[in-house]
């Protein structure tokens, strides 16, 4: 029985979507509120640039097997509403780990060279290499206590840490050793000292695996959430499956709104020497309750037919070369993406942008291009068909890589993000249809999710994250090579 809005609505709509429409709208705006910090998370918590990538870079990985082993339950169970709902409390368990995770530094003495300039109470720091270690102390929320030795006469003094750069650190309580060399004339206005700091030695520690596992499965389930519900959403379709985008914009409507309001919100809660990313993980979790509620409350979610032989189906449909020609290319998009899903807001972050900025650098992407894109992706696939979208997408990565690595000031960014915005939609549409096209009759989930796990799991773990992360990000243009 139809509520009294669904009998408002215009006979041309679907009310059988509409469902799936706030599915989409809730779900994508809670992956808006966690999705682009949790890289930025562990830097904050310690972990260095390289350890990052490898993290990420292996983190997809679990999705290759997640997803055919979640594809394979739906088509055998015919009930995908069930996967859903598991893989949303999977989710907010696991975010909510890493979002709480504590630093993972283990602390010992570490010296660090410089001139001291007791007018402006700083030291310059002249082994700059090292200074990383001062840097990610004096990030948390507390100033970072070391010891200060002038070498002129061995003088030591406790100092406080309370802001650092890379070759720059902020001293409270010089004063106490500069006031009394000052009068002995031992200390001139700068003099080569030496600042001892209590430093990260190992990263191999109980919240080291914390975070990683944590970040590792809530990747998967994440990933696995989009193919699976993908699949159910296509088989509502039926013949209209080029009409997909039109479903799949309402969660890009809600990216691009949530983004930069999380933005503020993370700022406002911030302060100058600490960020505290937990106002996205509230938000989150709330708003993952409401589409449980509502996958509840909607008729069951499932797969149209039910293959008799599901491996064999699968394993035929590779016989053909189109499939694996396609899905070759689906690894390369995957790696691509990789890279911008992985470093984005670390590289903005980099160029000293807030949260604000970093959220309408989404909104931009989201609302502008990537929505308009969705609603005219049937015709799109209709007119140059599925091979020529990928090729569209491929430029268009062409284009961002480019634009941010000349990038110095972040707002210009934005401009940057408009031909960016184009690539989610072109590449996502293109797979998701060609895999409903190419799928025999009780294989579409599985082929979904294999397709899905060759671009977020093959593809996001390429090559290309460990490499952007031991090149400078502001050539970050190289990954493209």
């Amino acid at each position: 029985m139809e509520s009294i809005w669904t009998r408002c609505l215009p006979a041309s709509v679907n009310r059988q979507l509409l469902p799936l429409k706030a599915h989409f709208f809730f779900y994508l705006a809670g992956q808006a509120c966690v999705f682009p910090y949790l890289a930025v998370i562990g830097r904050q918590n310690g972990i260095n640039a390289a350890t990052i990538a490898i993290i990420f870079s292996l983190t997809p990985l679990t999705a290759v097997i997640i997803k055919p082993v979640c594809g394979f339950v739906i088509d055998r169970t015919q009930n995908a509403t069930a996967v859903i709902v598991f893989l949303q409390v999977v989710l907010v368990m696991f975010h909510g780990i890493v979002f709480f995770s504590s630093s993972i530094k283990a602390h010992t003495d570490s010296s660090f060279t410089g001139y001291l300039n007791c007018n402006s109470s700083q030291l310059v720091i002249s082994n700059s290499s090292s200074a990383s270690c001062v840097v990610s102390g004096a990030r948390e929320s507390s100033p970072l206590s070391c010891n200060l030795t002038v070498f002129e006469d061995r003088r030591s003094v406790g100092v406080n840490v309370t802001g650092a750069s890379d070759t720059l650190v902020n001293l409270n309580g010089v004063s106490n050793i500069c006031g009394k060399d000052s009068v002995n004339g031992n200390v001139a206005n700068e003099t080569y000292a030496v600042l001892r700091c209590p430093c990260d030695t190992t990263l191999y520690n109980g919240n080291f695996w914390i975070y990683t596992v944590s970040v590792v499965v809530s990747w998967a389930s994440s990933a696995t959430l989009y193919t699976v519900t993908d699949a159910a959403v296509c088989e509502l379709l039926g013949d209209n499956v080029n009409a997909f985008g039109r479903q799949r914009l309402w969660g890009t409507i809600s990216w691009g709104i949530v983004s930069p309001l999380i933005g503020i919100m993370i700022d406002e809660a911030s302060n100058s020497s600490y960020t505290d990313y937990k106002p996205g993980f509230y938000v989150f979790a709330v708003v993952m309750v409401l589409d449980i509620f509502l996958l509840l409350r909607m008729p069951r979610l499932r797969t149209a037919d039910l293959s008799l032989n599901l491996f064999k189906d699968v394993a035929t449909l590779f016989c053909n070369a189109e499939i694996v020609l396609f899905t070759a290319w689906t690894f390369i998009v995957g790696a691509l993406i990789g890279v911008l899903w992985s470093f984005s807001t670390w590289y903005l972050e980099d160029l000293h942008a807030s949260k604000l900025m970093i959220g309408l650098s989404n909104t931009v992407m989201s609302l502008c291009v990537e929505v308009p894109l969705f609603f005219v992706s049937n015709t799109i696939l209709e007119r140059i068909g599925y091979f020529f979208s990928y090729s569209a997408a491929f430029l268009t990565f062409s284009i961002k890589f480019i634009g941010y690595s000349y990038l110095i000031n972040p707002w210009y960014g934005l401009i940057v993000d408009i031909p960016g915005g184009a690539i989610f939609p072109l590449a996502y549409s293109a797979m998701t249809v060609f895999a409903k096209r190419a799928a025999t009759p009780g294989t579409t989930a599985s082929m979904m999710c294999i397709l899905g796990s060759t671009l977020e799991g093959l593809g996001t773990a390429g090559v290309t994250k460990p490499l952007c992360a031991r090149i400078k990000m502001s050539k970050i243009s190289l990954c493209v090579c």
